[in-house]
C-alpha cells in the first residue's frame, strides 16, 4: 500500500532533483536546501495529522511523502522560472538534446545504479532491524524522520518507551557521524564533475554496500544488539571517507588555465 501510493508520486522526486541539481550547479546550494527543509517539516506534519490525529492507514504516509517533495519540486522550479540567468527554465523551449542528453547518461548512470543498489542494500539493513521486533522498527522509522531533540520528537510519533528508546539510541549512535556522510557526497560530486563518476560509484557499493552488508550479517551472528546495525553507519562512512581522502589527494586535477 505505502509504494503503490509513493510511487504516483515518483515524478517529484525526480523534478526536484533536477531542479536542485540546476540551482547547485550555479553556485545555489541554499535555496534547495531550504526547499528541502520545508518539505521535510511538511512531511512531519502531514504524518502526525494523518496517522496521528486522523488515524489513516500506512498509504496516507505515503500520500504526505509525496505533497511535501511535490512541495520542494515547485518551489526549486518556480526560483528557476523566476531567474534573470542563463540557466532560466522555460518550458517552451524544453526539448532533447543530443549530446548533452549523451553526457547526462555518461556521468548519470554510474550514479543511478549506485543509488539503486545502495537502496537495495538499506533494504538488507531493515530487515536485520525488523528481527528485532516492531518496537525498533518504529523507534528506527522515526528517528529517520528527526536527529535534533531525539527524545521529545521521536515521543511525538510513538508513546511506548521502548520505541522512543530504540529511536534516541540510534540517534545518539548515528547522528554526530552524519559530517563524514556529507564529506563523502562532497568527494564524490567533485569526483563526478572531473568526469569520473565510476570511482564514487565503486567505492560507495563496495563500502555501503557489499561491506555494510557483510559486517552487519557476520557480527549479529555472533551478537545479535540493534546496536550493531547502528554502527554500520559510522564505521562505512568513515571508511568511504578516507578512500575519498586518499584518492583526491592522489589524483590528477586540472587546473583552471591549463597544468594540474
Amino acid at each position: 500500500a505505502y509504494f503503490r501510493t509513493y510511487f504516483l508520486g515518483s515524478i517529484a522526486v525526480v523534478m526536484y532533483n533536477v531542479g536542485a541539481s540546476i540551482l547547485q550547479s550555479v553556485g545555489n546550494s541554499r535555496s534547495p536546501m531550504k526547499y528541502l527543509i520545508t518539505a521535510s517539516l511538511i512531511n512531519i506534519v502531514l504524518d502526525l495529522l494523518f496517522i496521528g490525529v486522523l488515524g489513516y492507514g500506512v498509504a496516507a504516509a505515503a500520500f504526505a511523502t509525496i505533497i511535501s517533495q511535490s512541495v520542494s519540486a515547485i518551489l526549486a522550479f518556480s526560483k528557476l522560472m523566476r531567474s534573470k540567468e542563463a540557466w532560466a527554465v522555460s518550458w517552451r523551449k524544453v526539448r532533447f538534446d543530443g549530446p548533452m542528453l549523451h553526457g547526462v547518461i555518461l556521468q548519470g548512470l554510474p550514479s543511478g545504479i549506485q543509488n539503486s543498489v545502495i537502496s537495495l542494500a538499506n533494504v538488507i539493513v531493515q530487515a536485520n532491524i525488523n528481527s528485532f521486533g516492531a518496537l525498533a522498527m518504529a523507534g528506527c522509522g522515526s528517528y529517520s524522520k528527526v536527529c535534533l531533540l531525539a527524545p521529545w520528537l521521536i515521543g511525538a510519533f510513538s508513546s511506548e518507551a521502548d520505541v522512543v528508546a530504540f529511536g534516541v539510541r540510534q540517534a545518539h549512535t548515528i547522528a554526530l557521524f552524519y559530517f563524514l556522510l556529507a564529506f563523502s557526497h562532497c568527494c564524490a560530486g567533485i569526483l563526478r564533475g572531473l568526469g569520473r563518476p565510476i570511482v564514487p560509484m565503486a567505492v560507495m557499493l563496495a563500502v555501503w554496500c557489499a561491506l555494510r552488508i557483510t559486517y552487519i550479517t557476520v557480527t549479529l551472528h555472533f551478537i545479535h544488539d540493534i546496536g550493531v546495525i547502528f554502527w554500520a553507519y559510522p564505521l562505512t562512512w568513515s571508511i568511504s571517507s578516507l578512500m575519498f581522502l586518499h584518492y583526491l589527494r592522489h589524483c590528477t586535477i586540472p587546473r583552471v588555465g591549463g597544468g594540474a
